[in-house]
């Protein structure tokens, strides 16, 4: 299936890889994680508006208050303070598998976002306020989606992980679980 090589598949990583250095200027040391950047300036160029995880958009905003000299102490519903250490900003992989889980649900649900309409999705995604019902007839999706949105990204799969998610398992698969 299409989300099934997506989120597992090698070409993707390769493909996902090249279009952030050549589209976005995303420089990754050789442990995957971006260049700790002493303004992080590329950091505010990662994803598209309002398909962006948490993560990216406090350090988005960090940056733009920086440069306009205000105060950055912004602090999110779950209490994370932009005044942090800088450690708490090294963007992983998990902010692809974020942006993905929220293209899975758009995919599925055309016109529609798991956080809602553009006017509020970047605040929704700040403070984790998502809309899954629309997936409730499909509760693999569901929770596979839910999982890959998860506002805290070291509770968000790995590609690996989304490989073995039941919504991927074959039907004989299926089968022998429940047998």
């Amino acid at each position: 299936s299409f989300g099934h090589h997506t989120s597992t598949g090698r070409s993707f990583s390769h493909i996902s890889k090249s279009y952030r250095h050549r589209h976005l200027g995303i420089r990754r040391n050789s442990s995957g994680l971006v260049d700790n950047q002493s303004d992080n300036s590329s950091v505010a160029h990662v994803g598209t508006i309002g398909w962006q995880a948490p993560e990216v958009l406090r350090i988005r905003n960090k940056n733009v208050h920086r440069r306009r000299g205000q105060s950055a102490d912004l602090t999110d519903s779950f209490g994370q303070n932009d005044r942090d250490d800088s450690e708490q900003y090294r963007l992983t992989r998990a902010v692809d598998i974020f942006s993905l889980g929220c293209i899975f649900f758009a995919t599925v649900i055309p016109g529609q976002h798991p956080f809602g309409e553009p006017v509020e999705r970047q605040q929704n995604i700040l403070n984790g306020n998502r809309d899954l019902t629309a997936l409730d007839r499909v509760p693999e999706l569901q929770d596979l989606v839910a999982k890959m949105t998860n506002p805290v990204p070291l509770e968000r799969p790995t590609a690996a992980d989304l490989a073995n998610h039941p919504f991927f398992w074959s039907s004989t698969t299926v089968l022998n679980f429940i047998q």
